[in-house]
């Protein structure tokens, strides 16, 4: 089982069309921008976006800037059997996100500028059936290759070293790189997972693997 981002994709651009309100701040800013890009009168095409669905579907809002897979990915983790007290947690905030920094948990305010401007905060929070342990979940929706897509790779290891430490890790807490879409292939999920090679309480996976991975977790604590 994996989370479906392409239906909830298309399940909000569904609904963001049908609840598309042209009178909205943000909905004006765009249309007024679009008039003064094209020299167009707004009243006129204010007229045509009524008319044409089409025409709608242009300004709707783009479900990738509301989170969607993060949301997904989300919701996939904490119907897990087992998961609990699943949290997502607040990100691009100084003091409230939560980052891994040298093998320590750590908020936004305690944690350097120079490591905040290049690693990404942790996206989710959760418990597994009996266990003391936290698991927090580092996640990345990227789909077919390119710069951009680059981008978000170098996101992903730029965190790594960060969340990495020179000395053995005596912290109970696990953490998952999950990389979910198509630009995450064989080679490139090689290419991340070299970044982590050898730290015990890291793992990088795609979410469909995150529940077998996590009784295999659970079977290992149990035989301690």
């Amino acid at each position: 089982m994996e989370p479906n981002y392409d239906l909830n994709l298309k399940m909000q651009l569904k609904n963001n069309l049908e609840n598309f309100d042209i009178n909205s701040e943000s909905e004006r800013l765009k249309i007024e921008k679009f008039c003064e890009k094209f020299n167009f009168k707004l009243d006129e095409v204010y007229d045509e976006i009524k008319k044409s669905k089409f025409l709608k579907a242009f300004f709707i809002k783009n479900p990738t800037k509301q989170n969607i897979y993060e949301k997904t990915a989300f919701e996939f983790i904490s119907s897990i059997e087992g998961v609990h007290d699943a949290e997502n947690l607040p990100n691009g905030s100084k003091t409230n996100s939560v980052y891994i920094s040298d093998q320590e948990v750590r908020k936004g305010r305690d944690v350097p500028i120079s490591i905040r401007k290049k690693a990404k905060s942790i996206d989710f929070k959760f418990m597994y059936k009996d266990l003391k342990t936290e698991f927090y979940v580092f996640h990345k929706y990227t789909g077919e290759s390119g710069g951009a897509q680059d981008n978000q790779k170098n996101d992903i290891i730029n965190s790594m070293n960060a969340a990495k430490s020179a000395h053995p890790c005596d912290k109970d807490f696990v953490l998952f790189y999950i990389c979910d879409g198509a630009y995450y292939n064989k080679e490139k999920m090689i290419e991340l997972g070299n970044n982590i090679t050898g730290i015990s309480n890291f793992y990088l996976l795609k979410s469909g693997d995150l529940e077998n991975k996590l009784k295999s977790i659970f079977d290992g604590y149990k035989c301690i």
